[in-house]
């Protein structure tokens, strides 16, 4: 029933209340006037009218006391004992707008209830009416999420001592013991889709009313409780317009043409007075504004201490803030779902509370919603319609000269344009309105379609620029799209891949304009540069944080230099030189106060003294030790025009780079002459020299690298690549290799090689200094003005573990090490760390083809092609049965099945046998197709199992009988490997078209094909504790792993490092934090899958400085912040046999980015 037809029944059931029931028959005809739903209702009312003619009849209306505010405010409590009607008061509970509320006990049926008694200063007549009405229309009310009137009346209030007094009107209904729902859902804690959940069911009980023609018009949380089972329960509904306003907000009951509601929680045809215009949806405003205040903790418009008219603009005119822009994890589904609910326009909302319950509920059972977000256009218009004066203005401007030129052209066309029927007219209005629409929603729809595409082919892209060997390239691509999406796990994959690839560990931001020295302390642990803006930085090499900056402001500071001890030297352009003590690096010594520009530094072997380089080419020793009392400046030499410095770890020499194109070796304690290196075409070296200090290399101008023998002078190698003059130059700590920088690469170079070893890209700006790490893990570089790092071990974060002979696969076993097996029939156990035998468990007689390892208990299978399947006891070491008659063509036709207790094996009459474990005992035959059978798998539950064989299609059999359930027909060429899905709903297979095909286990439709491999795909493996990821090897000697949650049918992730052989096998280790893979040459190999997390977080803070301006005001920067922090914490390093914790939040899935 709609809300006007409920208004003209309550107004004519009042007024024939009042008038002789034998009237009332002529009265409703004539009032009616022919309604029938109309005329249904009213009697209806009057029914329950004369049911209890006793109830505030006219002698007990009589003796009611009228309205009297001042009375009705100062009327006593009833005490514990008073009676009025069959209701004993036991405790005063609450007190309303109009009346109080008790608990009471009623006598027959003997329950308790909540007795609100009207105060006699309120009971005018027409409130009494009123009140009756409400009363007998809301009794008929019957659901659990609405407190049930049970009765209603006036009655004589008697004391505990029996004095009877006068008629009070009274309701008696169900007392709900617990919180209001605001309290209930704080106390409680509830996640979000609990509060959805119990919004779901105040929703039913007001459809329920809905359904029975009762609109609530002031629900609000204060009005439902939540009793101790969790039902909500909503009190006063409709009596609460008149008995309850809320202490603390403006509530208005009136009649028509005026507001009726709480003012939060009112829609804003109510707070326009309307009541033509508020019906049911009115109260689908009020459940959003109650859901939205659920999920956030706020009101969507807060209106306090506004007056009446200025909150009701408010309400009618802004906008809430979306939920997505106070908690990120709201966005989508959530905010688009509140966001309808409390839709100004009443026709865009939801159209019952029955379909916001249904919509709650699409959500939480993780079914798509009906709910869409608003398109561009409706935006736009609503803009339009809240800025209309304006924008009328230029409407009416623009009206007026569109009207000038139809007058003038319709003159000419008058008689054409009358031969035109209105009805044309319309259709052909209609019509385009219709076109448009449509246009409308394609255009959107192609817009979306178009960005996603957009994201993608950005992302791909990338990849293929940072395969092609360009890492700044690919990190211009992905970066922007990463920190737009931080839970992308496409961009995480492919970031991943990019750094496995490049190796770069961190970019830092450094001096404000390019960076002029960079040093790395002598224990690894910091990093410093220094310019200007600031003059010096210092960042902590493990969490990248800045630990200090200082300096003298405005003055580009040229030198810096680490003693061993930990002081840090700084020179600046000024000439100022000064040592600063590690932890606060305040000013411990100033060597030289003012004087010509510093150029370098570098401290001797044991850190007492200092070598400075001066701009006019001299240099000066200076004696640095805390408790020297002498003259600090030791030595000086006007005539070496020196540029660089080093000094000797091993001896008190100091080698100087000068400009004429020699290479100085001093005395460090007078600066006296040992000898003279040639250094060709060369006046602006760049030194390093070796940690034992046999060593010395320099570049520079004449683009080449050349490296002496320290004590005799004799050149040992001269290292040329075409990268512009070398900037910076430095040996690994072992001596073995030099590594150099110049205009566009950073190249690692083997002493005696000729070629460069490894090289690295991904600066914009050509490099400078060059530091390389204690450990020999790392190199350091400053770039203009950021610093970055590179990994110089190549197999960092995988083990390749090579075979010791003729290795056919390799599988983690459940404890740890490696089962192994090999071409000579061998099955060993290799030891977690030093990937060496341990023990032969035993030997087939001829190639193993295929190794499974029970779930449950420490056994191992193994299958060879001489027909035997052996059970291996892993923990004792030892053989515990051997079957023969079994044929194995692949390494996937051995799995057990989730118990451990069932083994299904492939047999010589091509059949598949199902054994008990330990006793080999045959429990099912698979039916044959008389074809050679390949792999089986059994489903996640057990009961069913999965073949191939290759006559074609994938059979699932029934795992308890053996029966045929159901084939998959592949299109593209015989299945080879077979998987189930974690949740049992696909079913998998590589074949030898070089694809993946998915199907639906249930109806055997192909879904989806994965395609990215170039030959047979050999093996598949589902990620433990990420049940999207699966892993995949093929005989074009790649590993690949897809993310089966993303609608990408290509891999997310190619990992590198067999040289091309055909890999057989893969495994996932029980956490799934490592991958292994063994190819057919015996290699195996075992990828830390978290590894290259600390890479993505390394370099993330960079990106997020650059693209900041770019990404919008949707950038969450403190969500991209917390994710670096838990990459930078959560990668691994170097152990890949302890990895630490997982880098995305409360779960164990090390590659995936944070949730």
């Amino acid at each position: 029933m709609s809300g006007g037809l409920l208004q003209r029944a309550e107004a004519i059931f009042l007024s024939l209340a009042e008038m002789p029931s034998e009237r009332w028959d002529s009265e409703l005809h004539l009032r009616c006037a022919g309604d029938r739903e109309l005329l249904k209702e009213v009697r209806s009312l009057l029914e329950c009218h004369v049911g209890d003619r006793t109830f505030l009849d006219a002698d007990r209306l009589a003796s009611v006391r009228p309205f009297d505010v001042t009375r009705a405010l100062e009327e006593e409590e009833l005490v514990p004992g008073s009676r009025i009607g069959e209701f004993v008061v036991q405790r005063f509970l609450g007190r309303g707008g109009m009346g109080n509320v008790y608990v009471a006990e009623q006598a027959k049926p003997r329950r308790t209830v909540a007795l609100k008694v009207i105060r006699r200063g309120f009971a005018s007549p027409a409130l009494i009416r009123r009140f009756e009405h409400e009363a007998e229309f809301l009794g008929r009310l019957h659901h659990p999420g609405i407190a049930q009137i049970h009765a209603a009346g006036a009655a004589a209030v008697a004391s505990a001592d029996g004095t009877a007094g006068h008629p009070q009107p009274f309701i008696a209904m169900e007392l709900v013991n617990g919180p209001t729902l605001t309290e209930f859902v704080r106390l409680r804690g509830l996640s979000h889709a609990a509060r959805m959940e119990i919004m779901a069911k105040v929703c039913d009980a007001v459809q329920h009313a809905h359904q029975r023609g009762v609109i609530h018009r002031d629900l609000k949380p204060q009005n439902i409780l939540v009793d101790e089972a969790g039902q909500p329960k909503i009190l006063d509904f409709g009596v609460a317009r008149a008995a309850d306003p809320d202490a603390d907000m403006v509530t208005l009951h009136t009649r028509a043409g005026q507001i009726v509601g709480t003012l939060p929680y009112m829609s804003p045809e109510q707070v326009v007075g309307d009541a033509d215009e508020v019906d049911t949806r009115s109260d689908v405003y009020t459940l959003g504004v109650i859901l939205y205040q659920l999920l956030s903790g706020r009101l969507p418009i807060e209106v306090s201490g506004r007056s009446i008219a200025e909150a009701a603009r408010i309400i009618a005119e802004q906008t809430p803030a979306r939920l997505g822009l106070l908690d990120r994890s709201m966005r989508g589904d959530i905010e688009t779902i509140a966001a309808r609910a409390i839709e100004k326009d009443k026709s865009r909302r939801y159209q019952s509370a029955a379909e916001l319950a249904d919509d709650l509920r699409r959500y939480i059972g993780g079914s798509p919603i009906v709910a869409r977000q608003d398109s561009a256009l409706y935006v736009i218009r609503k803009q339009i319609r809240r800025h209309k004066g304006p924008v009328a203005t230029a409407a009416a401007v623009l009206v007026g000269i569109m009207v000038f030129a139809l007058y003038a052209t319709g003159q000419a066309r008058k008689f054409s344009d009358l031969a035109s029927s209105e009805e044309q007219a319309r259709r052909r209005a209609e019509s385009a309105r219709d076109e448009a629409d449509s246009q409308r929603g394609r255009a959107d729809q192609a817009a979306s379609r178009l960005a996603r595409e957009l994201t993608v082919n950005n992302i791909e892209r990338g990849r293929l620029i940072g395969r092609s060997g360009s890492l700044a390239g690919a990190e211009g691509l992905l970066w922007p799209e990463h920190l737009r999406d931080l839970n992308s796990r496409h961009t995480f994959f492919a970031l991943w891949e990019l750094y496995s690839r490049h190796r770069s560990l961190a970019t830092l931001d450094a001096c404000g304009r390019n960076t002029q020295k960079l040093r790395l302390s002598h224990d690894g642990a910091l990093v410093g540069a220094c310019g200007i803006d600031p003059p010096v930085i210092i960042h902590d090499t493990s969490t990248l944080e800045t630990v200090a900056t200082f300096g003298d402001p405005g003055i580009v500071h040229t030198a810096l230099a680490f003693s061993p001890r930990g002081d840090l030297a700084t020179g600046n352009a000024a000439g100022k030189i000064v040592i600063r003590a590690p932890g606060d690096w305040k000013e411990r010594l100033v060597l030289v106060e003012q004087g010509q520009p510093v150029t370098d530094a570098a401290f001797d072997r044991y850190g007492d003294h200092l070598v400075a380089v001066f701009s006019d080419g001299s240099v000066a020793v200076f004696d640095v030790r805390p408790a020297s009392t002498g003259e600090r400046r030791l030595a000086s030499r006007a005539d070496l025009s020196a540029r660089v410095a080093v000094c000797s770890p091993a001896e008190d020499l100091v080698v100087v780079g000068a400009t004429d194109a020699r290479l100085r070796v001093l005395t460090l304690d007078g600066l006296d002459d040992v000898r003279d290196i040639a250094n060709p075409d060369d006046n602006t070296p760049r030194l390093g020299i070796s940690a034992d200090g046999t060593m010395v290399a320099a570049g520079g101008a004449s683009r080449l690298t050349r490296v002496w023998e320290l004590s005799s002078g004799e050149l040992l190698a001269t290292l040329r690549a075409p990268n512009g003059s070398v900037q910076g130059v430095a040996f690994t700590p072992d001596g073995s290799r030099v590594v150099t920088v110049g205009w566009w690469n950073l190249h690692v170079w083997e002493l005696g090689k000729q070629h460069p070893l490894q090289t690295f890209t991904g600066f914009r700006m050509s490099g400078g200094d060059l530091a390389v790490t204690p450990d020999g893990s790392a190199v350091w570089g400053n770039f203009g003005t950021t610093i970055k790092a590179w990994e110089l071990d190549p197999d960092a974060g995988r083990i390749r573990i090579p075979a010791e002979g003729s290795r056919t696969l390799a599988v983690f076993a459940p404890d740890a090490g490696l089962v192994t097996a090999e071409g000579d029939g061998r099955v060993s156990i290799l030891q977690d760390g030093t990937w060496e035998t341990s023990v032969t468990l035993g030997k087939h007689a001829r190639r193993v083809r295929a190794v499974a390892i029970s779930p449950t208990e420490p056994l191992a299978a193994s299958a060879s092609v001489d027909g035997v399947v052996v059970l291996w006891n892993l923990a004792q070491r030892r053989e515990v049965a051997r079957w023969p008659g079994h044929r194995m063509i692949t390494n996937d036709g051995l799995r057990f099945d989730p118990t451990g207790r069932r083994l299904v094996v492939p047999s010589g009459d091509n059949t598949f046998k199902v054994l008990s474990i330990p006793d080999g005992e045959v429990l099912a035959t698979l039916p044959s197709d008389r074809h050679e059978v390949l792999s089986a798998a059994f489903s996640p539950d057990g009961g069913r199992i999965a073949t191939t064989t290759r006559r074609g299609p994938i059979r699932i059999h029934d795992a308890q009988t053996g029966e045929p359930i159901l084939e998959c027909e592949s299109p593209g060429g015989t299945p080879w490997a077979v998987t189930f899905s974690p949740d049992g709903e696909r079913v998998l297979c590589g074949t030898w078209t070089r694809t993946i095909d998915i199907f639906n286990a249930r109806t055997g439709r192909l879904e989806r094909r994965l395609d990215g491999h170039s030959g047979l795909v050999t093996d598949l493996a589902f990620r433990p504790n990420e049940p999207t990821i699966l892993a995949s090897s093929g005989a074009d000697g790649q590993v690949m792993l897809w993310d089966l949650s993303v609608a990408i049918d290509t891999p997310v992730l190619t990992l590198d490092g067999f040289s091309g052989w055909e890999v057989w096998a893969l495994d996932f280790d029980p956490r799934g934090r490592r991958l292994l893979a063994t190819d057919s040459m015996g290699l195996s190999i075992i990828w830390d899958l978290r590894y290259f997390n600390r890479h993505i977080g390394g370099n993330m803070a960079s990106w997020i400085d650059q693209n900041r301006s770019s990404l919008g005001e949707w950038f969450d920067e403190n969500a991209a912040l917390e994710q670096r922090r838990l990459l930078l914490g959560r990668g691994v390093r170097s152990a890949v046999t302890e990895p630490s914790p997982p880098a995305h939040l409360g779960g164990d899935a090390g590659i995936s980015p944070p949730r």
